[in-house]
């Protein structure tokens, strides 16, 4: 938190001068690692990690089984049991894949609206408690 808004508080020091900054390119380290620090819990994290890992590996291993299955269907009559077995085998990777897919985007979501709103309150207490001194030699643009 004592890192977020830094350019409010250099723009507040007795050097004001009319130069504004703009900055391009990538997204700092400073800025990323705040945005983290904001995101959730160290929970909220590894679950969302673990997701995307799990339904890495569930999206393999059904695209694996599918083609061990098919190799080995060669020549077979369908609708046997053991057909059945595969299918439902094949359908539960899926389903798997689609269900820790929606976990993560459900917990992406969640952090970064936390972050989000986390950020933006900070940034607008400290500019609400900014001394006038700030406006008077801040641009319009630069503020917001």
């Amino acid at each position: 938190m004592a890192r977020a808004c830094a350019s409010l508080r250099s723009a507040t020091s007795p050097d004001l001068d009319s130069h504004e900054d703009q900055r391009t390119g990538t997204i700092s380290r400073v800025d990323f690692a705040l945005y983290l620090s904001q995101f959730g819990t160290a929970a909220a994290r590894v679950a969302l990690v673990a997701c995307t890992i799990l339904s890495a590996l569930a999206s393999v291993a059904a695209n694996i089984y599918l083609s061990r299955w098919t190799d080995s269907a060669e020549g077979h009559a369908g609708g046997s049991a053991e057909e059945r077995r595969n299918l439902l085998i094949y359908v539960a990777l899926g389903v798997s894949t689609q269900l820790f897919a929606a976990l993560q985007t459900v917990l992406l979501t969640a952090c970064s609206l936390r972050a989000s709103h986390r950020l933006h309150s900070m940034l607008v207490s400290r500019l609400l408690n900014a001394p006038l001194a700030f406006f008077d030699g801040t641009t319009t643009g630069a503020v917001l």
